[in-house]
């Protein structure tokens, strides 16, 4: 049972649920036919913009791409800001955005050492949560030859 509500928008019954979808006719003007959206509450926008851009399978997409997406399948009131908002603000992307500096040391190679414990690697890892003894950071060492930390 479909139930017109407002132009371009209507109720639509799924079993015992009630969806708002849209009707973009825009979407589709070469077929003349209309692409239904679902509307989507204010409650659950940051979820589906997180399942259009930041999950596994959606695969981080820039702002065009996660745009193209979200308006194939769904629709709310300023929908493209909140989505390029999302987008630029993502943690992930902004940590592997090339910014023109230099993000991590340069590769030095080195001779592999002749025997075991003849050549050691030391590094720092951390922050980490902080232990009851309150030490938030890890030596770290390990042979070069056979790779044992």
């Amino acid at each position: 049972m479909v139930q017109r509500d407002c132009v371009g928008c209507f109720l639509q019954q799924h079993g015992s649920a009630t969806l708002l979808m849209r009707a973009d006719w825009r979407a589709n003007a070469v077929n003349s036919g209309a692409r239904v959206q679902l509307v989507i509450p204010v409650v659950l926008r940051d979820q589906v913009t997180h399942c259009f851009h930041g999950t596994a399978w959606a695969g981080h997409q820039g702002v065009r791409r996660t745009l193209a997406a979200v308006r194939r399948h769904v629709w709310w009131p300023s929908w493209e800001n909140d989505v390029v908002y999302w987008v630029q603000h993502c943690w992930p992307c902004q940590a592997r955005k090339r910014s023109g500096r230099l993000s991590h040391w340069p590769l030095i190679l080195r001779d592999m050492p002749a025997s075991a414990f003849d050549s050691l690697g030391v590094d720092i890892f951390g922050p980490l949560p902080s232990s009851a003894d309150g030490h938030e950071y890890v030596l770290v060492i390990q042979d070069r030859y056979t790779k044992w930390v």
